[in-house]
């Protein structure tokens, strides 16, 4: 499992989804980061975080998606309740909390997402 905070991280690499997938890739250390990614690695690293992939590695190396898909999901995954994951394995979020963000049938052709009913489903 891999703990992160999306805001941080987003705001880091500067809403560029191909950072944010390197930085990750380095926090997780699939990659050695270089100065400036280990820079901002540390600053991420001060803040609290609590957004989780279940399967940070497949996540990784899933090649049958985007970068950007990637990156929704990390945006959505970022909604989830890491309690309510823990005590009640809830590890879905309801389409509610973002469809005011987001197309919710643009939703539905990321791979990484299984939405039903008013529920997204995760991938990892």
């Amino acid at each position: 499992m891999f703990i992160y905070n999306w805001d941080k991280i987003y705001k880091y690499a500067k809403k560029d989804c191909e950072k944010v997938i390197r930085l990750i890739f380095c926090m997780t250390e699939y990659a050695k980061p270089n100065k400036q990614e280990y820079i901002l690695i540390e600053k991420i690293n001060q803040h609290k975080k609590e957004s989780f992939i279940i399967n940070e590695i497949d996540f990784m190396f899933d090649n049958t998606v985007t970068n950007t898909d990637k990156c929704v999901f990390l945006l959505l995954a970022s909604k989830r309740n890491y309690s309510s994951y823990k005590l009640n394995n809830i590890d879905y979020i309801e389409t509610y909390i973002v469809e005011n963000i987001f197309d919710i049938e643009k939703l539905k052709r990321n791979k990484l997402l299984n939405i039903i009913d008013d529920k997204i489903y995760f991938k990892y």
